[in-house]
């Protein structure tokens, strides 16, 4: 009767089996990643120099340093995904042209040509008239211009797009291209226009905290010739004049992430689903047949107790328990953004079970390295752990009990796996 009893009480906690997020023979488990509206905004400031490339510009004999202006970009954005997003980015306020003063070549202005009564064009370009710096050569001058443009982005960020998402990765590229709307205002006679802006750039983030990262961005931007107040210039008397003009701008500054709250999720294996079924309708067929054994050892008339005994066990819920691999790439210690969502279920535990301690064990997988330096890197490991839990989870750290074995045991036999830091619950 009493070996009846004791494998009653074996099979009960097959019944609250834990259900585990990935298949552990899953070739390629397929993930997703969840964040509310109000995560993953962020902030850029940025400054730096700009430069106008029109018709005559090219050929200004000053040096490529007279023709730089100040830049400023202001930016606010959101990631949808890891690897893409969107922002909105404002951006002036001066561009510096510049005019070889050959009025042979015809002077257009106010997007127009400005003809004389003779047939010919004007030979004075209104921007003459604010008295315009000369080049040293004393024949062209400069085209002093006042401008503000507002575009939209899409950004692709390359290395989240090609490997794991990483948020505490130290250096990301992004590429972007854009469109939206450029503002030239009435300035020593550039005429006010407006006119529609391209955008391509390319960004390169370092991160600096949680939150902040320095930021250097590289720009161009494409859109009508009439712009700068000048169509034409060189390529007129050689008929290849070009509609479209750029300017560039090289620029560098801050980015503060005002939430950054990407999850990462497998979906569960439908095998796995599988095997935990049958794993439950096995125990509770098993439970059937005990039951049966006890009526047939234990009539109803002399054993009435027991009975009782065995209605309280099998009434009592079965005890939670707590069993978190927290996994690594080799060579790192830095628990992966993907990995996060297990510290949060222990978290949960220990928030449910206020009097729970935990124990954690590091462990390096004896491909790695030679043994001292596995064992350095599973307590790294191990540390790191105790450190999310305690500053970010708020976790008293005397609730922690922490060890790390290096490669001297392997609790996996893939030996990847064994790159892991395993958190249990102390009876």
């Amino acid at each position: 009767m009493l070996s009846v009893m004791l494998s009653l009480t074996e099979i009960a906690p097959v019944l609250a089996q834990r259900a585990i997020r990935q298949s552990v023979t899953s070739s390629k488990p397929k993930s997703f990643f969840e964040a509310g509206f109000w995560d993953n905004w962020f902030v850029g400031l940025t400054g730096g120099v700009a430069t106008y490339f029109g018709e005559d510009d090219l050929y200004h004999p000053d040096g490529f340093d007279k023709m730089l202006t100040p830049n400023v970009k202001l930016s606010v954005g959101k990631w949808l995904r890891p690897s893409y997003g969107l922002r909105i980015q404002a951006e002036g306020p001066a561009l510096r042209g510049w005019n070889d003063g050959k009025n042979a070549e015809g002077v257009y202005t106010w997007n127009k040509f400005a003809w004389g009564t003779d047939g010919m064009p004007l030979t004075i370009d209104p921007v003459l008239a604010n008295n315009p710096k000369r080049s040293s050569n004393g024949t062209g001058y400069y085209q002093e211009m006042r401008y503000f443009d507002m575009h939209l982005d899409f950004m692709v960020n390359l290395i989240n797009l090609w490997s794991e998402y990483d948020v505490n990765r130290p250096v990301e590229v992004m590429l972007y291209a854009g469109v939206g709307w450029a503002h030239q205002f009435n300035y020593r006679g550039i005429p006010r226009t407006d006119e529609l802006v391209g955008k391509v750039g390319t960004i390169v983030d370092f991160r600096l905290t949680d939150r902040l990262s320095g930021i250097v961005e590289l720009q161009g931007s494409l859109l009508n010739e009439s712009f700068d107040g000048q169509v034409g210039g060189r390529g007129i008397s050689s008929g290849q004049n070009r509609s479209a003009e750029a300017y560039a701008s090289l620029t560098a500054g801050v980015s503060y992430r005002l939430r950054n709250t990407f999850s990462k999720y497998e979906f569960i294996d439908p095998e796995v689903v599988k095997e935990l079924n049958n794993r439950v309708n096995d125990a509770l067929e098993e439970n059937k047949r005990l039951q049966a054994q006890v009526e047939e050892y234990c009539p109803k008339d002399s054993c009435d107790k027991l009975r009782r005994q065995l209605k309280e066990m099998m009434a009592q819920p079965c005890k939670e328990k707590l069993y978190v691999v927290v996994h690594y790439i080799i060579d790192k210690w830095n628990v992966r953004s993907s990995e996060l969502y297990k510290l949060e279920e222990v978290a949960a535990y220990m928030e449910r079970h206020p009097e729970a301690t935990i124990a954690l064990t590091g462990y390096a997988d004896v491909k790695t390295a030679y043994p001292a330096y596995n064992l350095k890197l599973s307590e790294r490991r191990a540390r790191e752990v105790v450190r999310l839990l305690t500053t970010r989870f708020g976790i008293k750290k005397e609730r922690i009990k922490s060890k790390a074995l290096g490669d001297t045991v392997q609790p996996f036999r893939e030996n990847e796996r064994n790159r892991a830091v395993i958190v249990i619950d102390i009876e």
